[in-house]
């Protein structure tokens, strides 16, 4: 039923926009944090470090390594 519910108010289902959430906070960590690529997985909650490149990198289209190098290099 919430499913129903988020589709209908917003347009995308709950895990789409629970891993929209996530892929926003994981950005903003790989931005403005000096933890690695791994613990950032861990402090999300990621219990595999692999699966958090793959998930990351198929949400937002590069891997977070790559994304945290050039999005550092555009604003510094």
């Amino acid at each position: 039923h919430l499913n129903d519910v988020v589709k209908e108010l917003l347009g995308v289902s709950c895990s789409d926009l629970i891993n929209e959430r996530i892929i926003l906070e994981i950005k903003r960590m790989l931005l403005h944090s000096d933890e690695t690529v791994n613990e950032i997985a861990q402090l999300l909650n990621f219990e595999d470090p692999s699966y958090f490149a793959r998930f990351f990198k198929a949400h937002a289209g590069v891997s977070p390594k790559d994304f945290r190098q050039s999005i550092r290099k555009k604003y510094q």
